[in-house]
C-alpha cells in the first residue's frame, strides 16, 4: 500500500539475462482487470512531472541501468 505524502522504498533482488549495454529504467503498473491489462490508459500513473509515456502506460524511473 502506497500512500499520498510517503515515501515507499522497494528492495528487491532479479536475476538478469540481458546483453551488456545501457538501459533506461521504466515502471509498469497495469490494470490486471481482464480487457484492461494492455490498455495503457488504465495503467497506473505517478505524480512525478516528466515520467508518463502515454503510449505505453509506463513510468519512466529517469534512471539508467548499465550492464557490462
Amino acid at each position: 500500500l502506497w500512500l499520498a505524502g510517503t515515501t515507499t522504498t522497494v528492495n528487491e533482488s532479479v536475476k538478469l539475462t540481458a546483453p551488456a549495454g545501457s538501459y533506461d529504467l521504466l515502471l509498469h503498473l497495469p490494470d490486471p482487470t481482464p480487457g484492461l491489462l494492455e490498455r495503457p490508459e488504465y495503467s497506473i500513473r505517478t505524480a512525478n512531472e516528466g515520467t508518463w509515456e502515454p503510449k505505453t502506460g509506463f513510468n519512466s524511473l529517469q534512471k539508467t541501468l548499465t550492464i557490462q
